[in-house]
C-alpha cells in the first residue's frame, strides 16, 4: 500500500484531502497577459465618465462574448480593449448589444498591447463583446 501511494503522488495522481474528506482539484490554467490601466488581460473595460483611466479603476470588466449594458454614465467615457486573439467590440445604440453600431472598435491585439478609446456615454447604452471572426457592421449590436 505504501508503494502504491507513493507511486501516486510522484505522478502527481493524489490532489489532496480537505476537511470533510472532499478532493480539491487543481485550478484550470487560463492564457495570461499583462493589465492595461487596471483592465486585466482578456477583458474589455469602461471606466466612469470624466475621469480618464480613473486611477487604473474601471467601473466594468467584461471577459464574456456578449452584449453588456452601461448605467448612468454621462460625459466622455473611456473604453479599453485587452482582448486576446484580435477579438473587438462595438459600442450599441440600445441594451442588451442591439440598435446598431455607435462606433466599432474592432483593433487588432497584437503582443498583447491594448488599445483605447473615448466615447460620448450619451449616445451608447451598451457594448457588444465579439471573436475576431465576428466583427463587422452586420453583426456587431445586432444580437
Amino acid at each position: 500500500m505504501r508503494n502504491l501511494a507513493t507511486g501516486l503522488v510522484r505522478a502527481g495522481l493524489v490532489v489532496g484531502i480537505a476537511a470533510g474528506g472532499a478532493a480539491l482539484a487543481a485550478p484550470a490554467t487560463a492564457a495570461s497577459g499583462p493589465s492595461y490601466h487596471g483592465c486585466p488581460y482578456g477583458a474589455v473595460c469602461v471606466y466612469p465618465g470624466g475621469t480618464g483611466f480613473n486611477h487604473d479603476h474601471p467601473k466594468y470588466v467584461w471577459y464574456s462574448y456578449a452584449g453588456h449594458n452601461i448605467y448612468n454614465e454621462l460625459g466622455t467615457n473611456r473604453i479599453v480593449n485587452n482582448q486576446s486573439a484580435n477579438a473587438g467590440f462595438g459600442l450599441c445604440r440600445y441594451s442588451n448589444g442591439t440598435g446598431g453600431v455607435v462606433d466599432v472598435a474592432p483593433w487588432p491585439i497584437e503582443n498583447y498591447s491594448p488599445s483605447y478609446e473615448d466615447f460620448h456615454a450619451k449616445l451608447v447604452n451598451s457594448v457588444d463583446l465579439r471573436p475576431e471572426s465576428q466583427i463587422g457592421a452586420n453583426t456587431i449590436c445586432h444580437r
